[in-house]
């Protein structure tokens, strides 16, 4: 039998998806505070450059995975992300990533992508409780229920699905892929499951449709019901941040004046973002000729981005949406710190909406009892 080389895979796999977004998001949280405005403009503009490596921790994000044995005995998640906040401090919070397929349509009564509806209804097509013994989804239900009983948070257990199917898009993305993947909470699906009289943790497989641009155009079926508009994506994505830069503004005001340091964080995170953010179209960062240099090289980014997307999806109502929500998120960020002259008490002014808080002296971790149900320990 001849054995076949391979050097890259067939297709968009999971854990492609999982490996690249777990990627981001570490180094986003691990990523020194620095706008990468280009060298040649700090010189021609004389833009004050300080070097934050020495200033802010050194903690890193950490991740972290079951075996497949352990996944399937009261797991469920692929990836456990804990976030440092200070040196005792930390969040934490759980994912289960799935891989997409593009779907023109399909032929099922009832479902809002039925092409006799209306044609096309192009989408993505996601799996969930496929695994082998379709008990992934109620694994998953019993962990989050767990962690609600013993921490008191309902919504930090996640299905992430990225709404990149070919390898082809993936290749051309230039993007973030945390910003093209919808998170949905266990909490969230069950609970609109209950109301349209569905069960999901019947032992079998699950699909969760979604339009590529319109996020609030989605089902979940094989029992078909439409999903209602939510806020889960901006919301999980506002904590986060929010997270990264109330550390980081925390670290840096003992050197520097906290008007310095909004300045640069807000240029941190527009460039983060790709855009020029609404909130900055007036703002005044330096003199007026550093202003109009920084502002014309936002908004590049944000033309780049534009094409970018454009050429990957083919509608320029997509780059449109993802800018808007980006921009959206940027505006909330930026009224917080507006009004923040002093330390910033993370574990009262940042939510914990969609992280569990945790300390180094307090630890969690989960056990599994004799029918592979999870129970947490404080340890």
């Amino acid at each position: 039998m001849n054995k076949q080389i391979r050097t890259s895979p067939k297709s968009l796999n999971e854990w492609t998806l999982e490996q690249n977004i777990t990627t981001e998001l570490c180094q986003f949280f691990n990523s020194n505070f620095r706008f990468e405005y280009p060298i040649q403009f700090l010189n021609i503009f004389d833009i004050p450059y300080i070097s934050f490596k020495n200033i802010l921790s050194k903690n890193s994000c950490k991740t972290y995975k079951l075996t497949p044995i352990e996944e399937n005995l009261g797991g469920g998640w692929d990836t456990k992300f804990e976030i440092p906040i200070t040196k005792k401090e930390k969040r934490a919070l759980f994912i289960q990533f799935k891989a997409g397929k593009h779907s023109e349509g399909n032929n099922i009564h009832g479902s809002i992508f039925d092409i006799s509806t209306k044609n096309p209804n192009i989408h993505v097509e996601f799996k969930f409780n496929d695994n082998i013994g379709n008990n992934q989804h109620q694994t998953l239900i019993d962990l989050n229920k767990e962690i609600e009983s013993k921490l008191g948070s309902p919504k930090s257990v996640f299905y992430a699905f990225p709404r990149i199917t070919t390898i082809e898009q993936f290749s051309n993305l230039t993007d973030k892929l945390i910003f093209h993947t919808t998170f949905l909470t266990i909490n969230e699906i069950e609970e609109e499951a209950k109301a349209n009289s569905i069960q999901l943790n019947n032992f079998q497989t699950h699909y969760f449709r979604t339009c590529y641009k319109n996020e609030n155009k989605r089902e979940i079926a094989s029992e078909i019901f439409k999903l209602k508009n939510n806020d889960t994506n901006r919301n999980l994505l506002t904590e986060l941040i929010m997270l990264k830069m109330a550390r980081d503004y925390n670290q840096i005001i003992i050197n520097f004046s906290p008007r310095y340091a909004k300045n640069y964080l807000y240029l941190y995170l527009a460039e983060y973002f790709n855009i020029l953010p609404s909130k900055l179209t007036e703002y005044e960062f330096f003199t007026p000729e550093i202003n109009t240099g920084i502002k014309n090289y936002l908004q590049n980014l944000t033309n780049k981005l534009s094409e970018d997307m454009n050429n990957i999806f083919k509608d320029d109502e997509y780059s449109n949406l993802t800018i808007e929500l980006r921009d959206s998120i940027f505006s909330e960020v930026f009224n917080f710190f507006e009004n923040k002259e002093n330390t910033i008490n993370i574990e009262q002014e940042i939510p914990s909406n969609h992280t569990i808080p945790i300390s180094s002296e307090n630890r969690f971790e989960f056990s599994v009892n004799s029918n592979g149900t999870p129970v947490l320990i404080i340890v």
